[in-house]
């Protein structure tokens, strides 16, 4: 698949859970959807350095609501980093843990 994807010249609308295939996707920008609300959008290379904040980041590169929580994506050290998380649908785990804290 990641073959045909480097191969293809055209437009591709890819929907996974899975944060191991963004390393494949260099060029790409990347929306992510919770609870049918769409964000993005950012591109692969900018996702890859960034990090996870449980909170809302003013200097966010996106911000989201998941499990009525906020949780940004941001630049820098602080976070967890998505490539960290094995799935996407870790978000809404760190979004409970974070209503547990």
């Amino acid at each position: 698949m990641i073959k045909y994807l480097e191969d293809y010249d055209g437009i591709v609308v890819l929907n996974t859970h899975e944060t191991w295939l963004l390393r494949k996707l260099a060029g790409w920008k990347v929306f992510f959807m919770f609870e049918g609300v769409l964000y993005g959008s950012v591109l692969v290379e900018d996702l890859l350095k960034a990090r996870l904040s449980l909170k809302d980041e003013p200097k966010a590169l996106i911000k989201m609501k998941v499990s009525g929580r906020p949780i940004s994506l941001i630049r820098g050290r602080r976070g967890k980093s998505i490539l960290s998380l094995e799935s996407l649908d870790k978000v809404y785990e760190l979004a409970l843990e974070m209503e547990k804290s």
